[in-house]
């Protein structure tokens, strides 16, 4: 039995500068949705930010989703710190990012992880956790 051979993407003249960029996507079941409609811009900038750190080996079976770090660094051209911070709350709320690893606690970047839960937004299913916000609250639970 022969592997399929890869379909290698193509691309139309003004989708592409080059005609072979790296590219993601976001499906038009997440486009459409409600939680997505909800989202300010600037948590949609955000959000494809993360996307284009997104890397996937399927001939290895492995992928970075819950491995992505944006710092406000990378996104000063665009936004500023307390926009940078609400749209990463926004996006955790409504279900589309979760955080790995809190860094702050330990002056590093925090990681962060995609999440199916938008699916489940508004029904009893949908369950997050919120990013903490005062790193002393945070402190004092992990120090009992």
């Amino acid at each position: 039995m022969s592997k399929l051979a890869k379909k290698k993407a193509t691309f139309q003249r003004w989708e592409s500068k080059t005609g072979n960029d790296k590219y993601y996507r976001i499906c038009q079941s997440m486009f459409t949705s409600k939680p997505w409609l909800e989202l300010s811009i600037y948590a949609h900038e955000v959000y494809s930010l993360m996307k284009q750190k997104y890397t996937r080996n399927d001939s290895k079976g492995t992928d970075n989703k819950d491995d992505i770090s944006l710092t406000y660094a990378e996104t000063s051209a665009v936004m500023n710190k307390k926009t940078f911070t609400k749209a990463i709350d926004e996006l955790i709320e409504h279900g589309f990012i979760k955080l790995v690893i809190l860094g702050r606690i330990v002056r590093k970047t925090n990681i962060y992880g995609f999440s199916e839960m938008w699916e489940y937004y508004g029904t009893p299913k949908f369950q997050i956790t919120p990013r903490p916000k005062v790193v002393k609250e945070v402190i004092l639970k992990v120090a009992k």
